[in-house]
Parts: C-alpha cells; structure tokens; sequence
C-alpha cells in the first residue's frame, strides 16, 4: 500500500467583501499548470447563494514519490454584483469567501515496493535510513507549494479589495 503523508494543514483563508472570481478561478488553474500540475476538477456546485468548488493538482516529482495538492473554495451568501473597474463594468460575487489548501505527498504510488514480505521490509529500510532526508525535502517543498497557492489567493482578494 503506497504511503500517503500529509503536511500540515494551513488554517482557513476567510474573506468577506467583493471577490473577482473569474480571475480567482483562473490564477488558481494557471498556478497549477505553471507548476506543471494535472489539474482536475473535482466538484462544482452552484445551488441559491452557495457555491462550492473542489480543485486538485497531481505532479510525478520522482517515480517513487507523488505530490496531490487540494483546494476547496466555498462562497457563502454569494450575490452577483457589477462594479466598475477602470471605467468598466465587470461582474464580481459578494459573499463570504473560505479557502482551503490540502497537500499529500504519496511515496512509492507505482506500488513497486509490494507483492510481499521481504520488498515491503526493504521498502521501510529504505524510507526510514536511505532517503529520510530527501522525504524531509520533499515535505518542505509541498509545504513551499501550498503556502505559494494561499498566498496567492491572499493577494487576489486584497487587490480585488483594494478596488
């Protein structure tokens, strides 16, 4: 069974105020094919004033090791609004925005290290004296990663804000 570690979670981005949400949704796709990330859509769920997205992004960083990231956006009392932008009309949801990031890595996803007793024995040594310090590198630089996307979700509303 291939190894799934989380980092530790990020609290909870809240926002209330005016969100440009075309260009949320769009920083966020394109940060993750920046990244070089499959990026999925996992749910989209539009009902009265609540809308709920689930994103995610898989990367191969080694055949031995997977990162996942996960986001999941909710906009509670969500009303369309126009606001003039740049002596423009642009479409804006005003709501309270929660944004949460996830992150996993998963080591050994291919399942090369199973079949029986002796490979999975290998594969713990190999985990817990061989590459210990390179898992430690792997777990740092998710963390980088998921504190980049919250950090750029922070920036686009405090722009969107500021407007």
């Amino acid at each position: 069974m291939p190894k799934e570690v989380s980092i530790e979670p990020l609290p909870i981005f809240r926002f209330t105020g005016v969100i440009d949400f075309d260009r949320l949704y769009s920083s966020l796709v394109t940060w993750f094919k920046d990244q070089k990330y499959a990026f999925f859509e996992d749910k989209y769920i539009y009902k009265g004033s609540e809308i709920e997205i689930g994103l995610r992004g898989e990367k191969a960083v080694t055949p031995w090791v997977k990162y996942a990231i996960e986001v999941e956006i909710k906009i509670l009392d969500a009303k369309d609004v126009d606001i003039i932008v740049d002596d423009e009309k642009k479409r804006m949801v005003k709501g309270r925005l929660q944004f949460v990031v996830k992150a996993k890595y998963t080591l050994d996803p291919e399942k090369r290290w199973e079949g029986n007793w002796l490979l999975e024995q290998m594969r713990d040594f190999y985990y817990a004296y061989l590459i210990r310090s390179q898992i430690k590198g792997w777990h740092g630089d998710l963390m980088k990663k998921a504190r980049e996307l919250y950090k750029l979700v922070k920036e686009i509303t405090q722009v969107t804000a500021r407007e």
